[in-house]
């Protein structure tokens, strides 16, 4: 494995592989000591030992939401709706994980609303990002021609492959390497929690699209997860603050409340809409399965996967599909105040249509070479991809090798 893909530095809250001489930042002993102890229980014989208690978690939970579906009233919002639609185009990528099915069926959701509306006016469209493009390509037809922006090439590189990304380029998402007034639309999801200077990110993208939609993660995102919600419960209030930024910090987020993330948007963007989702108490139900898991996100662990597609494909699919349904109806009915997430929709109060790729060193358009029209720099493309980087972060193209990418798994996210 290539030294530096794992070395993770804080740049901004984003993920930027670091050089070999930039020291991690220093974290607490307290928060360093969790997450140690959370990484070293992480093996293929506990979550073995554990399956028994996931299926049982399963038949428990989904018992108990029958019975309180039963009692609770409430009409579901379109977003839910829509949700609850597209819930099981992911059951199968997640398997009785329901932390990722949820989410990315509300995101997924969202985007399909608005984007077909948007694409009619031009297929063109920034993806900021992209990842490995499994969400992307649920949501964007083949014939649309994505964009698609990312600074971990060993992800990019297969959403480069993917029949609706026209382009890829490895760049700094944080100060995309983007001319005013070059696309329509812009698409970033799953990215701003990274960002710890939002203004500064959105400000920075308001000239390059005229709408943008994108979404965030409130700060239940992180209290909501098993160990801190059960501290809380407790009242021990500050080992689950702790508890909490130790999640925020292992998966380099940066939250912020509603009303702060609002502002935030609304300096330079005009929100024409914003729809919020998956409560603390519906996100805790699913963190369950996630800790059992030994997982705080997606990927599903492969050995799981595996045996759940394998040998207990039926009754794994049928009740992950089962609970993933009742969950949103359950999340349908919970006040919103508690939302681990938001999604917008904003028109940029800055753009001018205009567009291109700029040299990041000196901010000159490239031609059609991808040379630069003031510096002469010349952009190097490696497995279809553009690596256009400013000289701090340029050992992220020196450092790529194509023999690691080729053993790198297609699904990442």
């Amino acid at each position: 494995m290539n030294p530096h893909v794992s070395d993770v530095h804080e740049v901004n809250r984003g993920y930027v592989p670091s050089a070999p001489d930039v020291p991690a930042d220093p974290v607490s002993a307290e928060v360093q000591a969790f997450i140690a102890r959370l990484n070293s229980r992480r093996s293929g014989v506990i979550r073995l030992v554990l399956l028994p208690a996931l299926f049982l978690l399963a038949i428990v939970l989904l018992i108990m939401l029958e019975v309180q579906l039963r009692v609770r009233r409430g009409a579901p919002s379109w977003l839910h709706q829509a949700a609850a639609d597209r819930v099981t185009a992911f059951v199968e990528q997640y398997p009785l994980h329901l932390y990722p099915i949820l989410a990315k069926a509300f995101e997924a959701a969202y985007l399909d609303r608005f984007i077909p509306e948007l694409l009619a006016d031009s297929l063109c469209v920034l993806e900021i990002a992209i990842g490995d493009g499994t969400l992307s390509q649920r949501v964007f037809p083949a014939d649309a021609q994505v964009v698609g922006l990312d600074i971990e090439p060993y992800v990019l590189r297969h959403a480069a492959s993917k029949p609706h990304v026209r382009r890829a380029v490895v760049c700094d998402c944080l100060s995309p390497p983007v001319a005013a007034g070059t696309f329509e639309v812009l698409v970033a999801n799953n990215f701003l929690h990274h960002v710890t200077a939002k203004h500064t990110t959105l400000g920075a993208w308001a000239p390059m699209a005229r709408i943008a939609l994108f979404n965030e993660s409130t700060p239940f995102w992180a209290s909501s997860w098993v160990r801190p919600r059960i501290l809380e419960r407790l009242g021990l209030r500050r080992k689950a603050r702790v508890a909490a930024a130790a999640m925020e910090l292992m998966h380099l987020q940066s939250l912020q409340p509603l009303d702060e993330l609002d502002h935030a948007v609304s300096a330079a963007w005009n929100i024409r809409d914003r729809q919020t989702y998956l409560s603390a108490s519906t996100f805790f139900r699913c963190a369950i399965f996630s800790t059992l898991m030994r997982c705080t996100g997606p990927p599903t662990p492969q050995l799981l996967k595996r045996l759940l597609l394998g040998p207990l494909r039926w009754p794994s699919l049928a009740l992950t599909r089962a609970l993933a349904h009742r969950l949103v109806a359950l999340d349908a009915t919970e006040g919103r105040a508690t939302d681990a997430y938001v999604s917008y929709v904003a028109e940029s109060r800055s753009w001018r249509a205009n567009g291109g790729f700029i040299c990041p060193g000196c901010g000159a358009y490239l031609d059609g070479s991808d040379c630069c029209s003031g510096c002469g720099h010349q952009y190097e493309t490696i497995d279809g991809m553009l690596f256009l980087l400013p000289r701090r972060l340029d050992h992220i193209r020196l450092d790529y090798s194509q023999v690691i990418a080729a053993t790198v798994p297609a699904e990442r996210l």
